[in-house]
């Protein structure tokens, strides 16, 4: 599949690799243009690490290039908190498109492995999750309790 990003013309291959296409050298015409794989370099943010590339002298995340290249009417520039790509099984270099989804930046924390389940002192345990207005916030004899509550909540508030 390919696209235009950034004024170069990139493809994704079978093997889940972006090329660009290398036709130019500084004004003349090359005799043998061809697809150069990208070189992919590493970004930390916070506390997950992303793949990246440089298109034209600006960095793009590898996860929304592989989204754009499957839906070029979705604007990939738009860096907005509505606007965010989000790895369904949570593992940011399985850049599948089945495994990428645009969401909004509340639906993305819905996507944690946090287990919101804390002790208390009293040997008791402490569920809180939240969705916007509405609250859980619940303390509960047994661990299982407390999980089947959390996860209850997650099932009726964090659908989309």
């Amino acid at each position: 599949m390919e696209a235009e990003l950034n004024g170069r013309l990139i493809k994704l291959d079978e093997d889940g690799e972006l090329y660009w296409w290398f036709h130019r050298n500084s004004r003349n015409v090359l005799k043998n243009p061809r697809w150069i794989r990208f070189k992919q370099s590493l970004v930390k943010t916070k506390n997950k690490v992303y793949k990246t590339i440089m298109v034209m002298g600006r960095h793009f995340k590898v996860h929304r290039v592989v989204y754009f290249i499957h839906n070029p009417e979705w604007n990939i520039l738009d860096i907005s908190k509505a606007n965010l790509i989000d790895h369904v099984d949570r593992n940011t270099f399985n850049n599948n498109i089945e495994n990428l989804r645009v969401v909004t930046q509340q639906q993305n924390q819905f996507n944690q492995k946090a287990k919101h389940i804390h002790l208390t002192k009293a040997n008791t345990y402490r569920a809180k999750v939240s969705c916007g207005e509405v609250t859980l916030g619940k303390v509960f004899k047994t661990e299982e309790e407390a999980i089947n509550a959390v996860n209850e909540f997650k099932l009726k508030y964090h659908q989309f």
